[in-house]
């Protein structure tokens, strides 16, 4: 029951990379009161190396935030609430793989800024 005060805020988390399917997700959480809806694009499961197929969540999302742009504008048209993103500071294992990709904290910049031009305010 999320009537109590005490159990707020209550954020529901989606994880996902097709606008349209998290959009619907949205609209069927709306009943059920959540103060803030957060798409994962942190999660490093193997599962979530998948987006590049055209499906998936998590962090490999991080690789495509003009996608991420599009979902969370999608969630934010169906939304009441805030729509926020959970991310890493990348998307390697080690520094070595890395380094050998040239990924850097410049890559996470880009990947909020271009985020962020949509109607995400909060990255956790």
């Amino acid at each position: 029951d999320m009537s109590s005060s005490k159990e707020h805020p209550v954020v529901l988390q989606l994880g996902g990379s097709d606008p349209d399917t998290l959009a619907e997700a949205v609209r069927i959480a709306k009943p059920w009161g959540y103060d803030e809806i957060n798409l994962n694009c942190g999660c490093p499961s193997e599962a979530a190396v998948k987006v590049r197929q055209g499906h998936g969540f998590g962090a490999q999302l991080m690789t495509t935030p003009e996608l991420v742009r599009q979902c969370t504008e999608a969630m934010a048209e169906e939304a009441e609430v805030d729509i926020s993103v959970k991310c890493r500071i990348g998307t390697h294992e080690t520094l070595a793989e890395l380094e050998r990709s040239g990924d850097h904290y410049d890559t996470l910049l880009s990947f909020v800024d271009a985020v962020a031009a949509g109607k995400v305010r909060r990255f956790a």
